[in-house]
């Protein structure tokens, strides 16, 4: 069970990046290129995927619009 702790934890850091930002292709290639292996990518698509199927169901705002909505309309003058 050991030898499967590091593609598993792989495959759960590009399922949540991609359901965090709702994109599973940025979340696969930059993990990915972070770790320089390649054997988890299949694994890592399905996982991308359901990820960012279930941040959809459940209604959930991508982070980048979570924060766009939290800037202020105007800029604050110094």
């Amino acid at each position: 069970v050991t030898h499967l702790a590091i593609p598993m934890a792989l495959v759960g850091m590009a399922a949540f990046f991609a359901a965090t930002i709702r994109a599973p292709l940025t979340g696969i290639v930059i993990v990915l290129e972070m770790t320089a292996t390649t054997s988890v990518a299949v694994p890592m698509l399905a996982a991308a995927a359901a990820a960012v199927l279930a941040a959809n169901a459940v209604g959930s705002a991508p982070i980048y619009d979570s924060l766009r909505a939290r800037m202020p309309a105007e800029p604050a003058t110094p």
